[in-house]
């Protein structure tokens, strides 16, 4: 009876405390302890675990974490750090664990929307806007958005959480729409609108930068023909790069005078985290020092000190954080969770119409992996210190978990014609490892 249960059980303990370790911060080190014990006590009930392609890669970052502790000379805020980081992965898993029938996978992704529109609404309500960023939003505008939340967020931060949310949303009109009713219809363009209109009123060029790249992407995998169109946009950008320069095309899209959001402030930026992953490349500084390890060992000149407290580059903030073995492990999850996304979507879209959710669902997630790259190009508020980092964890959990049922559904004969087999067809059992 425990053992049918547990993987509920699991994920309730585990999603909540992640939950409460993001709204209250002085809970991170009890969820992670918590975290810890309740997967040790599902590898003693089961004997084993439902191994995924990434468990070798997460295996590495953990591995990084006494050491990144070691390295830190605020060994108190990094302890903080490396917990946000163990409850993200503790979801993962959990999310993994439960999800092991067609109905829980396609009850994870159609609980998207929900989750997005109601993050969106919050974020409306409890942003600490920026008026000044982009040239063509009048600050008028922002006067009707009143601020009822104490606890503020930074618009950066929910457009980098908004952003790599909704190509998983918006993925649904666009491949499963004849596999949903009229009310799942509405809830996922309701969503899908409301989320771009408010990485729209953020002004984060990170964030409407990986909005355009991951929409293409999916308007591509939709219509293959539309390539052209994409190839005629990518020489018309190329060309008027050429003519303004890239400082000048950065630059003039932003009324802010802060340095940090002109291109010169931003090369600073980058040049301090470079440094950094020279001089300690294989433990990093300590996860979540950048800002004090950049103003006193490798001063600012542009930017103005103790104003920057990350890389602004997700790719640049893992190595500077974990240095490059961590980095390595980091890069290979993220790889890993593209190809599946890729395959998934591939392996479900040359299938018939029953399967259009899965198919869905690949593409959904492979954009939501370039989303997530875009914007690391240019920011790093999904990663580290921002209270969110765990919701990426939780679509990489979702995407695996996807992944491994497709694939289970293949090695059972019943990934072919006719509708997908239901939880009264399928039972939960124990996947077996599956090689991506």
């Amino acid at each position: 009876m425990l053992k049918q249960y547990y993987p509920s059980v699991e994920l309730g303990i585990i999603g909540a405390c992640v939950a409460g370790s993001v709204l209250i911060e002085r809970l991170l080190l009890p969820a992670a302890i918590v975290v810890i014990s309740i997967l040790a006590f599902r590898i003693l009930l089961y004997r084993s675990w439902i191994r995924t392609p990434t468990d070798w890669a997460i295996a590495g970052l953990v591995l990084m974490l006494p050491i990144t502790l070691w390295a830190s000379a605020l060994p108190d805020k990094t302890l903080l750090q490396v917990c946000r980081l163990i409850t993200g992965i503790g979801l993962f898993y959990a999310i993994v664990d439960w999800s092991t029938t067609n109905d829980k996978v396609k009850m994870l992704f159609l609980l998207l929307p929900v989750f997005g529109l109601a993050l969106a609404v919050y974020g409306l309500l409890s942003t600490e806007w920026i008026l000044d960023k982009l040239v063509f939003l009048p600050g008028s505008l922002y006067q009707y958005l009143p601020q009822i939340a104490s606890d503020t967020i930074h618009p950066n931060v929910l457009a980098g959480s908004l952003v790599i949310l909704l190509p998983a949303i918006i993925s649904l009109p666009f491949f499963a729409w004849n596999s949903l009713d009229t009310g799942r219809r509405l809830l996922s363009l309701v969503s899908s609108i409301f989320l771009t209109l408010v990485i729209g009123l953020t002004q984060s060029r990170g964030a409407i930068l990986a909005l355009i790249c991951s929409i293409s992407v999916l308007v591509f995998l939709r219509w293959r023909r539309s390539w052209i169109i994409f190839l005629a946009l990518f020489v018309a950008a190329i060309f008027g790069l050429y003519l303004t320069g890239p400082s000048i095309l950065i630059d003039s899209a932003s009324l802010s005078t802060e340095s940090a959001s002109k291109l010169e402030g931003r090369m600073e930026i980058w040049s301090r985290g470079i440094y950094m992953i020279q001089d300690f490349p294989i433990s990093g500084i300590g996860m979540g020092l950048y800002g004090e390890v950049a103003d006193r060992i490798y001063p600012f000149f542009v930017n103005a000190p103790d104003s920057v407290p990350h890389a602004h580059n997700l790719f640049l903030q893992v190595a500077v954080d974990l240095g490059i073995p961590g980095f390595v492990s980091w890069l290979a999850v993220f790889l890993i969770i593209t190809v599946a996304s890729w395959q998934l979507y591939m392996k479900s879209h040359s299938k018939n119409s029953n399967h259009s959710w899965l198919a869905a669902f690949g593409a959904g997630f492979l954009g939501s992996q370039i989303a997530l790259a875009a914007h690391g190009m240019l920011d790093a508020t999904t990663w580290g210190m921002v209270k969110s980092a765990p919701l990426v964890w939780s679509l990489w959990g979702m995407a695996c978990a996807a992944w491994i049922y497709a694939s289970q559904m293949s090695i059972r004969g019943l990934y072919t014609g006719g509708p997908l087999t239901s939880d009264s067809q399928i039972q939960e059992t124990e996947f077996h490892a599956v090689n991506l």
